[in-house]
């Protein structure tokens, strides 16, 4: 009587002992595949990382786009009303952007011939980075509603010291509430602090 094969047979593949079928296939290569499958998708990953990245830039524009037009829309209804008018708004900001008031030097580019101009800038300076502008034929500032002092202002924690940049919002949070109002003619803007 025959001997019955064995369906596996061992066999030496670069000096390392695999399992081959009938048909040929090595163990190794189903590792092969599985190598390659984890490599494709992190491969994925990085990509949609990337450009995840890419829209969430423009993501910010358009939220500070829509976040001017609130304020802006707001601000329009003070005006056009009387003094005891007052605004309280909240606004899902994008973080670690700053809201300013200017009212005689306006960023480069920006609010030209105009009385007053208000930006949302990525940055305090509101100089070379992703800002948007409106300008207005009337009076506005940017005003604290709470007292400064050196020891307030914590680099860690904020994003520019107040006292060099009084007539500013600096966005840390998801949604921030905001208070305008009319005052002697000029519309003042002042971030309602929470502990939240």
């Amino acid at each position: 009587m025959a001997k019955k094969k064995s369906k596996n047979k061992r066999t030496s593949f670069s000096g390392k002992r695999l399992w081959r079928t009938k048909r040929g296939d090595f163990l190794g290569e189903s590792v092969a595949g599985i190598v390659t499958s984890v490599a494709c998708i992190v491969v994925l990953i990085i990509i949609a990382v990337v450009v995840y990245n890419l829209f969430s830039e423009k993501s910010d524009l358009d939220k500070a786009e829509s976040n001017m037009k609130l304020i802006s829309g707001e601000m329009e209804i003070i005006q056009a009303g009387n003094s005891s008018t007052v605004g309280n708004l909240i606004i899902y900001p994008p973080q670690n952007w700053v809201l300013r008031s200017y009212s005689d030097t306006f960023p480069k580019t920006e609010c030209y011939g105009k009385k007053s101009c208000l930006c949302i800038c990525q940055a305090v300076s509101c100089e070379g980075v992703q800002k948007i502008c409106y300008g207005y034929n009337y009076d506005l500032e940017i005003t604290n509603s709470y007292t400064i002092s050196k020891s307030w202002y914590n680099p860690g924690k904020y994003l520019f010291n107040p006292e060099e940049y009084p007539h500013a919002i600096g966005f840390t949070k998801a949604a921030e509430g905001l208070k305008i109002y009319k005052q002697e003619n000029k519309i003042i803007i002042e971030q309602v602090v929470t502990n939240k």
